[in-house]
């Protein structure tokens, strides 16, 4: 068996993750209010974050940033594509923020937390990319940006 099988495709998939630039979403922002359900891990609704116009050429969502959250706190963020009622979740972020850091007593709120996507996830042209978030305790707000690329 030949091994090269495969590699023009790996090295496609190299050169589209590893070159282009960079985005974040909102530009100029301190980012897209998201609101969870009033209940303890309840979804609260899709919020649009990156809009249909904004992706004139495909692109790459690579992470996230999520503003504003409360310790002591469990969250998951989810992010989506597809028209208003029609959203299907591409990625959910899973983040815990926890009071004692090194025997330390932390901040109420942390200012911002970044979490890398696993794998790009590929979004086609014109495609809106929306929020929604869930929390341990229920009924809070965080802030969120995307990072993509193209």
């Amino acid at each position: 068996m030949e091994l090269t099988f495969g590699l023009p495709k790996i090295l496609k998939i190299f050169e589209q993750v590893h070159s282009g630039r960079y985005y974040t979403v909102p530009k100029l922002a301190v980012g897209t209010l998201l609101t969870s359900g009033a209940a303890p891990w309840t979804l609260g609704a899709y919020v649009e974050v990156v809009p249909a116009s904004i992706m004139t050429q495909y692109g790459y969502v690579v992470g996230i940033y999520m503003y504003g959250v409360t310790v002591n706190t469990d969250y998951i963020v989810e992010l989506a594509i597809g028209p208003v009622g029609s959203e299907s979740t591409i990625f959910s972020a899973y983040h815990s923020v926890q009071s004692i850091v090194g025997g330390v007593v932390a901040q109420t709120i942390i200012p911002a937390v970044y979490e890398p996507l696993p794998v790009a996830v590929k979004i086609p042209k014109d495609t809106r990319v929306s929020a929604r978030c869930a929390d341990s305790t229920g009924g809070l707000t965080i802030r969120t940006r995307v990072k993509y690329k193209t």
